[in-house]
């Protein structure tokens, strides 16, 4: 585990809200057992923003050291900035499909599924020889729909922008995936296919109640490349704010991942999906997810609920 990430992914998120006195605590620890394993260096600094709501949909920013580096090595160091999203770059389905539009070329690298995360790889670069930036984007996967975007690393050298694009993986979808990714700034559409690498998923149906708030865990599902879940929010207290999402960790034997990344329940949608950037390659034993508060909106007015809501949950 890349603990220097993990500690400024949980410093980020304490920073961009004020949390309660529980998780301040629950960070202290984490934090603390972070700073003792730092390593000296690392080849790239990174850090975390918040997009616009709904959710606390993340976007990771990379500052990439050293000059311009030829061909697709600024995608490769891009993508090995996240330790999660270098084991799928890794394992990634070369594409290699070029188009140019307006001046402007993109060219996709790789491609890489598995029960969490889709993952795109691409470069960007204008007529001049110069970096390019890309405009909006959305992918479908073929009998399924269309895949959430939940951002991702981005750099650039002196000719050309590279961009990796993450997914949230639609349930149901097959061994081999059809994948079509549509640009709008340059508008073109790219068409692939990736094979699944799969993951664990279960649905525990765990319920766990604080703040006057029953929260039940749906559904879990570990990855290489992250853990994703979905639990469902009920109570008086919910009813108060416009959206919600949850703060806090998951945890097993090897493993230890903030939650930095999150689709909000809503009015209309009466569940919360929670991502983190770490993963395992080996599910199997108790997992612990710990929902530290839940943080909602009414008319532009931050709402919170000091938890835990805390569920642990076998994975065979």
């Amino acid at each position: 585990m890349n603990t220097s990430a993990t500690f400024e992914r949980r410093l980020e998120q304490a920073l961009m809200l004020d949390p309660q006195a529980s998780t301040l605590g629950a960070l202290d620890e984490r934090i603390a057992r972070a700073i003792a394993r730092v390593p000296e260096s690392r080849a790239a600094r990174w850090s975390l923003r918040r997009a616009s709501r709904p959710g606390l949909a993340l976007v990771l920013v990379v500052v990439l050291a050293g000059g311009a580096v030829a061909g697709s090595g600024i995608l490769s160091r891009v993508a090995e900035s996240v330790p999660a999203f270098a084991i799928a770059w890794e394992r990634a389905t070369t594409i290699d499909q070029t188009k140019t539009v307006g001046g402007r070329t993109v060219t996709v690298e790789r491609a890489y599924v598995d029960a969490n995360l889709i993952l795109v790889g691409l470069t960007v670069r204008d007529g001049s020889g110069e970096p390019a930036e890309l405009g909006p984007f959305d992918v479908r996967v073929d009998g399924v729909g269309p895949a959430q975007a939940l951002g991702g690393p981005g750099g650039s050298n002196s000719f050309e922008s590279a961009q990796v694009l993450t997914f949230a993986t639609p349930v149901g979808v097959g061994g081999d995936v059809g994948i079509t990714l549509v640009t709008r700034d340059p508008p073109a559409i790219f068409r692939f296919e990736v094979p699944n690498s799969g993951g664990t998923s279960v649905e525990p149906g765990l319920r766990a109640d604080a703040a006057g708030v029953t929260a039940t865990l749906e559904r879990l599902t570990i990855a290489a490349t992250g853990v994703t879940g979905r639990v469902a929010l009920a109570g008086g207290p919910i009813e108060m704010g416009d959206s919600w999402d949850p703060l806090g960790s998951i945890s097993s034997a090897d493993t230890e991942a903030g939650i930095t990344r999150t689709q909000s329940y809503t009015d209309d949608r009466p569940f919360a999906m929670f991502h983190t950037v770490e993963g395992s390659e080996s599910p199997s034993g108790t997992w612990s997810v710990t929902i530290d508060e839940l943080v909602g909106y009414e008319d532009g007015e931050q709402i919170r609920l000091a938890g835990p809501w805390v569920f642990e949950v076998p994975i065979p």
